[in-house]
């Protein structure tokens, strides 16, 4: 690639140094060589980086790191990680609260659905009787 380079540029001299179109064709195509044949070198680069790249983690990190974007922060800055984890903790545990709240107002006869159908429980069979029973004697 080093001479390649050299040829370009001594190219773009003589182009130059003498206006004529013969020369500015001669650097135009060697740039463009010169262009394709450094593509080539960054796409194999960048191939074999990824094809080392052991797990998806290191791979988004690479992505990141081609790219120039920072890697973005998945959690709240926090300086205490119990702090965190207890806020975390507490958001699910309101979730869940108001998950129970809702449902435990919700009634057969309060969906529509339900309005013209009459819910009844289905008799016990005898396989359920037994079962309740192995079950009950387990709870002793």
């Amino acid at each position: 690639m080093k001479a390649a380079k050299r040829v370009c540029r001594k190219l773009e001299r003589q182009y130059n140094r003498t206006g004529l179109t013969v020369h500015q064709d001669m650097y135009k195509h060697e740039r463009n060589q010169l262009h394709l044949m450094r593509q080539k070198a960054k796409d194999s680069y960048y191939n074999w980086k990824i094809e080392a790249t052991s797990n998806q983690k290191d791979l988004v990190r690479l992505i990141a790191s081609i790219s120039g974007s920072s890697p973005v922060q998945s959690l709240p800055q926090s300086s205490d990680r119990k702090a965190l984890a207890d806020r975390f903790a507490e958001f699910f545990v309101v979730i869940i609260d108001n998950i129970r709240n809702a449902v435990e107002y919700i009634t057969p006869e309060s969906l529509p659905v339900y309005q013209h159908l009459e819910i009844q429980q289905p008799p016990p069979s005898s396989a359920y009787s037994q079962n309740r029973t192995l079950i009950n004697s387990w709870e002793v």
